[in-house]
């Protein structure tokens, strides 16, 4: 695939960003509160997996500072374009 360029500021990777600019198809926004929800199972998840040693601890922990960037103050955006 073709090299894409990301923000800095944003926390998604490439496919997020080509199916952003690829599939427009509507101008419906994902809801907050299911944001939210899927912010936090992330985060157990990390830390399950930590737990578990199938992911490094250091990699899990900085997994838990970055979803909490999408609190309700509104910084969503660098979390998800569907917001």
């Amino acid at each position: 695939m073709s090299k894409i360029d990301i923000p800095a500021e944003r926390l998604f990777g490439a496919q997020t960003q080509r199916s952003f600019e690829n599939f427009r198809i509507s101008n419906e926004k994902m809801p907050m509160r299911i944001i939210h929800a899927l912010g936090m199972i992330k985060d157990a998840a990390a830390q399950t997996n930590a737990e578990m040693d199938k992911l490094d601890r250091n990699l899990a922990d900085a997994i838990s500072p970055s979803l909490s960037t999408q609190a309700p103050s509104g910084g969503t955006k660098a979390v998800t374009p569907c917001s």
